[in-house]
Parts: structure tokens; C-alpha cells; sequence
């Protein structure tokens, strides 16, 4: 092999395993630096840095260092593309500063910070826990500035932040809820620590109801009362919610109140409202119950000889709730209504067996059980005619 294809192939090795050491080690060429000065323009030694790569996933993404005796840092394998953002935070003991700045085709990025100190800490006046909802007031001192510069307060509210508020700053008509709220005064480099407080604005639901509960029995036509549970633990004014079975609720309703209701089982429930939350419900089960009449007695009809009609005797059953009743009757299987005793049936052929029944109903359906009677019928001697 000649000299040439030796160097070419040396290249080649030499080329293919800086490529397989950088793609195993994940070293990038993107590079940030810059330097730190105070607000005088003075450079600051070593002050802490902190960088990130906006967008940036995975390795590669940020890293940190100090500024050397001269003021400056430098940052690199960083993962960074043309145009990427990058975002710098440098600070010294109480010093804070940050800013930010775009790599250049080259995936390098010229980023000097200026540091200052920031504000000092707001003083906030504490909310006490309150069931009135429709105004709250957050109350605070800005924080001053040891270097006289501009400042600002960001005020959060739970999860909500409001930047470059003014004390005092108020909500109207807010939930009930607990409220964690924080206040910092920054400058133009860093904030100060927040202070914060937390409180309460609550309600409670009035007392659940006392009810009169409802008996079984047959009345159809039912008063339904009940009384509060109590007053409203924060005094505000309240109305009652009534609910029968799967009726819609009714608001507003003051006891007692009359409901004409179908046989069978109810329930029934009350709660008690303030303007803003109910009471669980108070609930009654009850049950309209229409009891069957007591079965009829029949008077017992004997076997007879050849007659050719026969009167039936009974006495009617009685209703236990004193309804009105009508009978129904059956002989040998035909069924008539609404009939009084006696009742006097046509008798027909030589010899017969005959089933005659009754039974009492109520105006309302209910019925008691059938009782019934047999006898037969046969001529003796036969008729000429059947010899």
C-alpha cells in the first residue's frame, strides 16, 4: 500500500472515532460568556452564574460557573442551535441580576449581567378569617430599595400572580375558600423574599330540619310539617327546600303544606338554605295502605231435589277502613258484579253440580279473597221420559 492510501485511511480512522467519542460523550459546541458588573459598571468576581437553553430537552441544556478575577465567565457544551435564547442569572451574596440573549450562527451567545441588590421585603397587614364574601382588601407596605432604585410589587393570590399592584388591591364576591396569598417587591436585577399570609372565608350550612313524620295509614290527603334545626351559624337569612319522591324540588316553602298522594309508599325530605349552601336533607319514609274488605259468609246451600231455581244467601265482608264496598259473584264460572244477597239462579238438567263464589271489594280495588259453595241438583224419581 502506497504512502497516500495509508494517510487517506489514517484520516478516515482518526475522523470516525472523534465522531463516535463526541456522539458517546454528547459533547456540544455551543458555548455563552460574557461578564458581571455591579450598577456602577465595576466587575464582579466570583459571582455565581446559572444558564439555560430556552426550549432546550435532554443533556446539554444549562450549566453553571463563577466569574474569574476579571469579571468574566464563560459557559460551554452547551446544546444550542442559531437563534436559541439563552437566559443568564448571576449573584454575589445579596446581589441578583439576570438577562438573556441569542446564539449566533456560530451557536454562541455574548450575554453580560448587571447585579444589584434586591429590594427589601414588603410588610403585610394579615387578613383575619371572614364569612363576609362580597369585598376582600390585601393590604401591604412596599418594600424600599437600599440602592434607591425603581421598584415594584407582584402580588399572588393562590395560583393567580398580578405583577405591578398597588397596595391595597381587593376581589369582590369571592369564594369560599381558603386564601394563601404572597407579596414581593423587586427591581429591575431580582425581588426580594415574599412575605405571606393565609385566612379563611367561609360559610356554614344551616342545621338540617325536624320533621313530623308521616304514619302509615289510608289517608290519601297528607299534611306534611316540620321546624327549623336551628339558626344560621353566621345569621344569614334562610328559606326551606321541600321534595316528595321524584317531584321536582320545591323552593321557598314555608310548613305546613298538603299533598294529595296515591296509594303506596312515599318519601319525603326537607333542607334548609342560606344564600349560599344547603343543609343535608332530613328525610321520612311513610306508606298510604288500603286494606282489602273481609271475606263474605255464605250460607250453605245444601243438595236439593227437582227444583228448577234456587236462591243463594250471603252476608257481605266490611271494609277495614271503612270504605264503601259492592260484592262480585260467580255461578259455576260467570262472573257478575256490584250484587246484593239473595240471588236466586235457574236450574237446569237431571242431575248438576253447581259452584257458586263471592267476594267483597272496596271502592278503591282492593278485594278480598273468593269463598265458595257447592250443592247438586237431581230429579227422584227419573223422569218417564229418561227411562
Amino acid at each position: 500500500m502506497d504512502k497516500k492510501k495509508i494517510i487517506k485511511v489514517f484520516s478516515f480512522l482518526i475522523f470516525l472515532i472523534l465522531g463516535l467519542y463526541l456522539a458517546y460523550a454528547q459533547i456540544y459546541l455551543g458555548t455563552v460568556e460574557g461578564y458581571v458588573l455591579n450598577i456602577t459598571g465595576g466587575l464582579v468576581t466570583n459571582a455565581d452564574i446559572i444558564v439555560n437553553v430556552s426550549g432546550c430537552t435532554g443533556t446539554g441544556c444549562g450549566g453553571t460557573t463563577q466569574t474569574d478575577s476579571g469579571g468574566y465567565y464563560v459557559v460551554t457544551n452547551l446544546n444550542i442551535e442559531s437563534g436559541d435564547t439563552i437566559k443568564v442569572q448571576a449573584n454575589k451574596t445579596s446581589d441578583y441580576g439576570n438577562n438573556s440573549g441569542q446564539a449566533d450562527s456560530y451557536q454562541a451567545a455574548y450575554i453580560n449581567v448587571t447585579i444589584a441588590k434586591v429590594p427589601n421585603s414588603p410588610t403585610i397587614i394579615a387578613n383575619p378569617d371572614t364569612h363576609d364574601n362580597s369585598i376582600i382588601y390585601f393590604n401591604w407596605t412596599s418594600g424600599t430599595d437600599p440602592q434607591g432604585l425603581s421598584t415594584y410589587d407582584v402580588l399572588t393570590i393562590n395560583s393567580a400572580t398580578y405583577s405591578n399592584v398597588t397596595s391595597p388591591y381587593n376581589k369582590t364576591d369571592v369564594e369560599f375558600t381558603t386564601y394563601n396569598w404572597n407579596v414581593k417587591t423587586c427591581n429591575t436585577y431580582g425581588c426580594s423574599a415574599a412575605v405571606s399570609d393565609s385566612f379563611d372565608v367561609y360559610n356554614t350550612a344551616p342545621p338540617s330540619p325536624t320533621l313530623q313524620t308521616q304514619g302509615d295509614n289510608i289517608n290519601n290527603t297528607r299534611t306534611f310539617n316540620w321546624s327549623s334545626g336551628g339558626a344560621d351559624p353566621e345569621n344569614d337569612s334562610t328559606y326551606f327546600e321541600f321534595k316528595i319522591d321524584s317531584d321536582t324540588i320545591e323552593s321557598s316553602i314555608t310548613p305546613p303544606i298538603n299533598k294529595t298522594l296515591s296509594f303506596g309508599s312515599h318519601t319525603w325530605k326537607v333542607r334548609e338554605c342560606d344564600p349560599y349552601e344547603c343543609s343535608l336533607w332530613t328525610t321520612d319514609t311513610f306508606s298510604i295502605t288500603n286494606n282489602a274488605p273481609t271475606t263474605p259468609t255464605l250460607t250453605d246451600q245444601t243438595d236439593v231435589y227437582s227444583p228448577e231455581t234456587v236462591t243463594l244467601y250471603w252476608t257481605s265482608g266490611t271494609d277495614p277502613d271503612g270504605h264503601s264496598t259492592y260484592d262480585e259473584y260467580k255461578f259455576n264460572g260467570t262472573l257478575s258484579s256490584n250484587i246484593t244477597s239473595p240471588k236466586t239462579e235457574d236450574l237446569t238438567g237431571i242431575i248438576d253440580y253447581f259452584v257458586w263464589e263471592v267476594r267483597t271489594c272496596d271502592v278503591n280495588g282492593a278485594c278480598s279473597s273468593w269463598v265458595n259453595d257447592t250443592f247438586i241438583k237431581y230429579i227422584c224419581p227419573a223422569p218417564d221420559w229418561t227411562k
